[in-house]
């Protein structure tokens, strides 16, 4: 093994601690974030017909919860639906009035009902 060979895999393997490492930061301090999802690095040998040339990062693993993902789009899904509901709901009791309000519908009734009393009383 040549030197230039021996430091190209020091190289290589300094290389990939130093992704590995920034992974790493990265998850320390996206820590408290909602939703993060913790990533973890895989290292693979790299080799050329049988010699070891280094070290490499194989892939990036993300450590995350398919059932509560799932939950979550199921939840945002929910939210989403009951918004717009209320939305709807809020045009509609603007329409119609709230009950305190002198043009509403409960105000009306309340009123034709005083009239029919009134009525009944007064023939």
């Amino acid at each position: 093994m040549s030197l230039s060979t021996a430091l190209s895999i020091a190289a290589s393997g300094l290389g990939t601690y130093g992704r590995l490492s920034a992974i790493a930061a990265n998850n320390i301090a996206n820590a408290d974030v909602e939703g993060f999802v913790r990533k973890e690095g895989t290292l693979a040998s790299v080799t050329r017909d049988g010699q070891g040339l280094g070290v490499a990062l194989a892939e990036i693993l993300r450590h995350a919860n398919p059932a509560l993902a799932r939950e979550a789009r199921r939840e945002g899904g929910l939210g989403a639906f009951l918004d717009v509901q209320a939305e709807a709901l809020g045009a509609y009791a603007i329409g119609l009035g709230q009950p305190s309000d002198g043009r509403s519908i409960a105000a009306a009734m309340a009123r034709l009902e005083q009239a029919f009393v009134s009525l009944a009383e007064t023939p």
